[in-house]
């Protein structure tokens, strides 16, 4: 994890818990989802999905999937000899699944992102 500028792979999770978990409970469910899911697809090193109309990466719902792995801790950290990697596992009651694997540095991009989104939507709003 020394790779990701993370002292372990808990941290992780509770800045994402932090900053896409959270917020649902407080703020709805679709806060920044679209926006989310634009700047997340950038990111993706490998995906795959067997829910409805998510064959194609570019029509994946990256927020609904991130935000169920970091909340039911579905989280495996993978690291080769040059990069660490977060694979974020989803799968509903019926049997779908879906599988994200992005570098844990790319998380931090996304860390940004949410943290922007959180706070512009505190000072419209409060």
């Amino acid at each position: 994890m020394n790779a990701s500028g993370l002292g372990n792979p808990a941290m992780l999770q509770m800045f994402l818990y932090g900053l896409l978990v959270m917020p649902r409970e407080l703020v709805g469910d679709d806060f920044c989802k679209d926006e989310f899911n634009n700047e997340a697809k950038n990111y993706v090193e490998e995906y795959s999905s067997s829910y409805d109309n998510e064959n194609d990466r570019l029509m994946c719902n990256y927020y609904r999937h991130i935000r169920n792995a970091v909340a039911h801790s579905k989280c495996e950290y993978v690291s080769d000899d040059k990069n660490t990697y977060v694979i974020f596992y989803d799968q509903d009651n019926r049997n779908h699944s879906c599988q994200i694997k992005m570098k844990t540095s790319n998380v931090g991009r996304l860390f940004d992102f949410l943290r922007i989104k959180l706070m512009e939507y505190i000072n419209d709003n409060m």
